[in-house]
């Protein structure tokens, strides 16, 4: 059983960015591209709330747009449409840790992990009681995997546990 398409997490080429703001016009969110490594993703910067934290809209366009055989930066172009997404904004960073840097977070590279190092992961997030996002996005692919092989869905703050 496969689960939804989705762009690979990191890329070691420049990437292509759009910024998204709350309602009040504060930059949440990185939204970035890289056609080059197949790759596409988010950033929620350090000093956004829970809220831009736990929003699960960016993984839902991006599925679909994988689903529908757009190239990651036409992706990207696509969520410009987007009312939250900041008009003139679309720029490229140099690296994706330079777009990490922007967003006053640490630099997480794609690592595999195995399914139990990303349940022990959850649940040290869970215990310190940190939102999802804030643990690294291979732990979330491997418990979507694991969901989807057990027959159910998960939510953002359910995880496999």
């Amino acid at each position: 059983m496969s689960g939804p398409a989705e762009y690979a997490d990191g890329a070691t080429r420049p990437v292509r960015y759009v910024a998204v703001a709350d309602d009040g016009g504060t930059v949440t969110t990185y939204v970035w591209a890289c056609d080059e490594d197949d790759a596409a993703g988010w950033i929620v910067r350090a000093d956004a709330g829970t809220a831009a934290r736990n929003d699960t809209r960016w993984m839902t366009r991006l599925r679909r747009a994988k689903a529908a055989g757009l190239a990651p930066e036409t992706a990207l172009t696509t969520l410009l449409r987007e009312p939250s997404a900041l008009p003139g904004s679309l720029s490229t960073a140099p690296s994706l840790k330079a777009l990490y840097d922007l967003a006053d977070q640490p630099y997480r590279r794609s690592v595999w992990r195995s399914s139990r190092a990303a349940l022990l992961g959850l649940a040290i997030g869970d215990v310190m009681g940190r939102p999802l996002s804030a643990l690294p996005q291979q732990v979330h692919h491997v418990c979507r995997q694991v969901a989807r092989r057990q027959g159910r869905g998960v939510g953002v703050r359910e995880g496999c546990l």
